[in-house]
């Protein structure tokens, strides 16, 4: 792996306030979004044509349609984990991205208590986004 700058990580790190502590619950469990809660489906097949399909803005004002799956069972899994704990998603992701998929998902903000993005990742020295957990 690549070093990462030390002085970046301290400046990225986030307090995560407990909104279930009281109900008792002070545990926190973090999801990554792609692959593993939801797949971007980039090709189209007749075949195998995506679960949904959500228009994604960017920052520059273009609607870009991106197919997506949902993993099996992602509903049922994350209304079971709630009741025990402080639900994260950590993403390389763009907000503007991200949220969309993120909203679809759970679109009465029961389920992720907080979000965080590719703005709270750490970029190594070969350039690429990772979620260092001790930002958190």
């Amino acid at each position: 792996m690549s070093p990462i700058d030390e002085s970046e990580m301290r400046s990225k790190q986030v307090t995560l306030p407990l909104t279930k502590k009281s109900k008792g619950i002070t545990k926190v469990l973090i999801f990554d979004l792609d692959e593993t809660l939801a797949h971007c489906v980039r090709h189209e097949t007749p075949d195998q044509p995506p679960q949904v399909t959500l228009n994604i803005s960017t920052p520059t004002g273009k609607s870009i349609p991106a197919g997506f799956n949902i993993r099996p069972y992602t509903h049922e899994m994350l209304k079971e984990v709630n009741k025990y704990y402080e639900v994260v998603v950590f993403t390389a992701s763009h907000k503007w991205y991200a949220n969309v998929i993120l909203d679809y998902i759970d679109p009465t903000g029961e389920l992720f208590q907080h979000r965080l993005y590719r703005d709270s990742c750490i970029m190594t020295t070969d350039n690429v986004y990772i979620k260092d957990l001790r930002v958190i």
